[in-house]
């Protein structure tokens, strides 16, 4: 259970958008053939590239700050 919990707090850092891509694409692409699951994929990762969270993150990283994601 603390690893659990260590594991949960890590990853409420994380931003939101981009953790519920993660889940959809596992949850939808692990039943597409492969090119499917692919093509699936990066689409969500266009679309993660475009969200307000993924300019923030790398924003935080090159001023060597925590990152305020916003879900979006």
């Amino acid at each position: 259970m603390e690893n659990a919990l260590a594991f949960a707090q890590k990853m409420a850092t994380k931003s939101p958008l981009a953790l519920k891509l993660i889940k959809r694409a596992l949850l939808q692409g692990g039943d597409m053939p492969l090119n499917a699951a692919l093509a699936y994929e990066h689409s969500l990762i266009a679309l993660a590239f475009e969200s307000h969270d993924m300019h923030e993150g790398c924003r935080a990283f090159l001023e060597k700050r925590p990152a305020q994601f916003k879900g979006v």
